[in-house]
């Protein structure tokens, strides 16, 4: 991703942190909804995908 000057989280993207934080329940949500999650080898918790979100925003969220 550096080598091609592409973001590597969300926050390199310019997500305001607290605007991130007001609508990551939904995106976890809408997330956990999704019919791709199903097929998954191992259904994802919500507290899972939350920390998946968490840790896509980058450091310091």
């Amino acid at each position: 991703m550096a080598r091609l000057d592409m973001p590597r989280t969300i926050a390199e993207c310019g997500i305001d942190k607290e605007e991130f934080r007001r609508k990551n329940p939904i995106m976890v949500e809408r997330a956990f909804a999704d019919q791709c999650t199903i097929p998954n080898p191992r259904f994802p918790l919500i507290g899972e995908l939350e920390e998946i979100y968490r840790q896509a925003y980058g450091p310091g969220l």
